[in-house]
C-alpha cells in the first residue's frame, strides 16, 4: 500500500522538493568558470519577500468562533453561555499548544498552505505524559485481582475525586498537536473523505530502544552493526484509519545488501522491512491526521491545480537568480575589473618572456613606454537598460502568478492607471480569500480532533494549567 502512494505522490514530492530548495536558496544557478573574470552566482529570494508578505497577514495562532444555535431559531441564554465557554476553550487550547509545543505548529501550516497548496498536522493525546500520577499501577504485595489505582488515590483516599481534578488542573492539556511536512504524508481519500494516512518521518535507532512503548525486540540485533550502531537513522511509518494508529520501523532490506532506508529515496522506502512498534486503537472514529486542502485541490488524487502556478514561479525565481547574477557580475568585474598590461618588446629589450605586470599604489603613478598601456579586459555596457527592462517583466510575472505585492500599493509594470491597480488588487484579494477560508476549514477541523481526543479521554480537561 506504501508503495502505491508513494508512486502517486511522487509527482507532489519532487515538485515541492523544488520549491523548498530555491526557497532555501539552494537552487543552483549556471554561470560559467573558466574565464578571465570571476562570476558571481547570487539568490534574488524573491520567492521568500513575496511568501514573507503572504503569511504575515495571519495571526500565529487561529481565532475560533462558536454560533450559537437552538431550536426553531431561538438562542437560550444557556445555550448562549455554552457556546461563549466553548469559544474561550477552543481559542485558549491552541494558544496554550503552542506554548507546549517546540515549533509553532499554525504558522507552519500557513507556509505550507502557501508553498504547496495542502498542509498536514497531527494531534495525539498522551495522558500518562501530562498526568503522570493519574496511570494506575498494582504494588507487589497487592493481592491477585486486585484494582489498580494511581499515586493520588493511595495517597489521598476520601478526598481523591477533589485533589484529582486540581491536579489536572494544574497539569494543563494532555493533548500534542504535531507538524506533520506536506511532502512526508500520504493521503488515502475516499468520496472526499480521510480514510487513511500514511506518515514517514526519521528517528535515531538510540531513540526507539529508549522509547517504553516500542516493542523493539526484533530491532535489538542491528544495535551491535557497523553501519552507525545507536546512532544510524531508522525510518518511521506511522499509519492510521477510522480506528487504529500504528507505528512501524522500515527496517534494512535483504534484496540490497541489508541497507537501510533513506527518507529521500522513494525506491529504498519501497525496499526496507516494516517491523511493528508499536499500534493502539485511537477511539476517534477518523485518522489522527487533519489534511488540509489548499486552493487548487491539496493533492487529493496526486495532482493539483496549483502545479502550474508552482512550476512557473519556480521557472521565474531561476530566471531572475541567473539575471541577476549576470548583472552583478558584470559590475563587480566592472568595478574590480581584471586588467592586462600590454608591453613594447623593442622598448624594453626583453625576450620572448613577458615582463612582471606593474604593481599600482592606490592613488599612485606607474611609468610606461610609449605604446604600452594597461586595459579592463571585462567588456564595458554602455546601456543596461534592456538588462533592467527584463528584471522588471520577470517581476511583474512573478507578481501576477501570486497575487502579491500589490495589495501593498506596489504597482506591476505597465499600470498607469487607478482602474488596473483596482483590479490587480481584486485579483490578490480573491485569491487570498481563498488561501484563508482554507486555513478556516483547517483550524475548524482542528478543534474536532481535539474535541474527538477528550471525549475519547472520559475526562474532564483544562485548557490553562492553574497552580493553586
Amino acid at each position: 500500500m506504501l508503495k502505491v502512494q508513494l508512486d502517486v505522490y511522487s509527482k507532489r514530492d519532487r515538485l515541492i522538493d523544488k520549491f523548498r530548495q530555491a526557497l532555501d536558496g539552494r537552487n543552483p544557478i549556471k554561470a560559467p568558470r573558466s574565464m578571465t573574470y570571476k562570476t558571481v552566482a547570487w539568490h534574488t529570494r524573491r520567492l521568500n519577500a513575496i511568501l514573507n508578505e503572504k503569511t504575515s497577514r495571519y495571526r500565529p495562532t487561529p481565532e475560533i468562533k462558536v454560533i450559537p444555535v437552538g431550536k426553531d431559531g431561538r438562542v437560550s441564554k444557556p445555550i448562549r453561555n455554552k457556546a461563549e465557554r466553548l469559544e474561550k476553550g477552543a481559542n485558549g487550547m491552541f494558544y496554550q499548544l503552542e506554548r507546549q509545543g517546540a515549533e509553532s505548529v499554525w504558522q507552519n501550516i500557513v507556509w505550507d498552505l502557501h508553498v504547496a497548496d495542502a498542509a498536514c498536522e497531527k494531534w495525539l493525546r498522551s495522558p500518562s505524559t501530562w498526568w503522570p500520577k493519574l496511570v494506575p499501577y498494582l504494588e507487589e504485595d497487592e493481592e491477585e485481582g486486585a484494582e489498580p489505582r494511581d499515586v493520588l488515590e493511595r495517597v489521598h483516599g476520601d478526598s481523591y475525586e477533589k485533589i484529582r481534578e486540581s491536579y489536572k488542573q494544574e497539569q494543563g492539556l494532555p493533548i500534542t498537536r504535531f507538524w506533520v511536512p506536506i511532502e512526508r504524508f500520504y493521503p488515502v481519500f475516499d468520496r472526499g473523505f480521510l480514510t487513511e494516512g500514511f506518515e514517514l518521518s526519521e528517528r535515531s535507532l538510540r531513540s526507539l530502544m529508549n522509547n517504553p512503548l516500542f516493542d523493539t525486540s526484533s530491532l535489538s540485533g542491528y544495535a551491535q552493526r557497523g553501519d552507525g550502531g545507536l546512532g544510524q537513522s531508522v525510518v518511521i511509518l506511522e499509519y492510521s484509519n477510522d480506528t487504529y494508529h500504528a507505528y512501524y520501523a522500515l527496517g534494512p532490506s535483504t534484496n540490497s545488501r541489508q541497507a537501510w532506508p533513506r527518507i529521500t529515496s522513494s525506491l529504498s522506502l519501497t525496499m526496507g522491512t516494516p517491523v511493528l512498534l508499536h499500534s493502539y486503537e485511537h477511539g476517534l472514529g477518523r485518522p489522527v491526521y487533519n489534511y488540509i486542502i489548499g486552493r487548487g485541490g491539496g493533492w487529493v488524487s496526486g495532482d493539483s491545480r496549483q502545479e502550474g502556478v508552482m512550476e512557473a514561479l519556480l521557472d521565474k525565481n531561476q530566471q531572475a537568480d541567473e539575471l541577476f547574477s549576470q548583472k552583478a557580475t558584470f559590475l563587480r568585474n566592472t568595478m574590480w575589473p581584471t586588467r592586462a598590461a600590454y608591453f613594447d618588446r623593442e622598448a624594453r629589450g626583453s625576450d620572448d618572456n613577458p615582463p612582471a605586470p606593474p604593481k599600482i599604489e592606490e592613488g599612485g603613478i606607474i611609468s610606461m613606454f610609449k605604446g604600452e598601456d594597461i586595459k579592463n579586459l571585462t567588456m564595458n555596457i554602455p546601456d543596461f537598460q534592456f538588462a533592467d527592462r527584463l528584471s522588471e517583466q520577470i517581476i511583474g510575472d512573478m507578481n501576477a502568478l501570486a497575487g502579491s505585492p500589490v495589495l501593498y500599493g506596489e504597482r506591476q509594470p505597465g499600470v498607469n492607471t487607478g482602474y488596473h491597480q483596482q483590479i490587480q488588487q481584486n485579483q490578490a484579494k480573491h485569491l487570498d480569500s481563498q488561501i484563508e477560508n482554507a486555513l478556516s476549514r483547517g483550524a475548524i477541523g482542528g478543534v474536532e480532533l481535539a474535541f474527538l481526543h477528550i471525549r475519547a479521554m472520559g475526562e474532564k480537561c483544562y485548557v490553562f494549567s492553574a497552580e493553586k
